[in-house]
């Protein structure tokens, strides 16, 4: 019983606490923590007041637990892992909502109609926006329509392989890929190791490409290179142009060079389309991705 509710009960007011707290201070005074009686008008209560300090000070510290400290920490590791995930996943490319970019280059600058650039740009930012089927795509404008053919997430393994797409629009395929988004693409940037490959090898010796984003392209047309050659014959295209954003654009690079190393083969099922389909590249903001490593003797080959 509280000190409030026997004061509450006496009949003497205020006064009535003086020979309590007199007995209190006595008691606590001669026996330190021994058990205490008050007595009031109806009701006596015993209470061992060093059990009482113990049980206030463990209620206190775990009221300052639970309503203090651990909402503190949760939000303060939020906070550092949403700066962290905001520093690692960079900012996608500007394309205002009508699908036109903000500065039009023009088609001098890039060997494109600059509809298809305004399209590559804007395939470029949907990339970023973690679609799970073609239809969630929203490319084609009043003048421009387009249609996507091909969208591969590649489902469990998205973090190590970014998401690939091939849209067509009039006689023109654009292939696309995502740019550094998860940690795994981090890491696929900084795979720098320069790889051959027998896609391009037999036309241009000297010629290597980073290792990590050839073996994400290779995989890709591995995949869908039956499907796109099957859409470009039923469609008539006579333009691909590859695309993307950061790694997305470096990606668009390797594939420049598969697509032109394949239909300079005879064994290659590209050959068909050597003198019939232009291939051409816009990169985003993308990393160097190629090097020739003897210049003299891939002039010499290609003579």
């Amino acid at each position: 019983m509280s000190i409030w509710n026997l004061s509450r009960r006496s009949s003497g007011g205020i006064m009535s606490l003086f020979p309590l707290a007199l007995c209190f201070l006595l008691t606590f005074t001669v026996s330190g923590f021994a058990p205490t009686t008050f007595v009031g008008r109806k009701q006596t209560t015993e209470i061992n007041l060093g059990e009482w300090a113990a049980g206030a000070k463990e209620k206190t510290i775990e009221a300052f637990t639970d309503r203090v400290a651990k909402p503190t920490l949760k939000k303060a590791k939020q906070s550092t892992l949403g700066k962290i995930c905001a520093f690692l996943k960079p900012p996608p490319p500007y394309v205002p909502p009508t699908g036109h970019i903000q500065h039009q280059p023009t088609k001098r600058m890039t060997h494109v109609d600059p509809a298809i650039t305004n399209l590559c740009a804007t395939i470029c930012h949907q990339l970023y926006q973690d679609h799970k089927d073609a239809s969630e795509f929203k490319l084609s404008t009043s003048t421009n329509k387009a249609e996507v053919l091909i969208f591969d997430d590649h489902g469990l393994f998205e973090a190590t392989c970014p998401p690939f797409v091939a849209v067509v629009t009039g006689k023109t395929m654009i292939l696309g890929w995502r740019g550094s988004s998860t940690l795994m693409d981090w890491i696929n940037d900084i795979a720098l190791s320069p790889q051959a490959s027998l896609s391009w090898t037999p036309v241009a010796k000297s010629v290597k490409a980073q290792g990590a984003y050839a073996s994400i392209v290779e995989n890709d047309f591995a995949i869908h290179g039956e499907k796109i050659m099957e859409e470009v014959k039923y469609r008539g295209i006579t333009e691909i142009v590859t695309t993307g954003h950061s790694l997305g654009g470096g990606l668009a690079q390797v594939a420049h060079l598969f697509l032109r190393g394949q239909m300079k083969q005879n064994t290659s099922p590209w050959k068909f389309w050597q003198d019939r389909v232009k291939i051409k590249t816009l990169n985003f903001d993308g990393p160097m991705t190629l090097v020739n490593v003897d210049e003299d003797e891939d002039a010499e080959a290609t003579k």
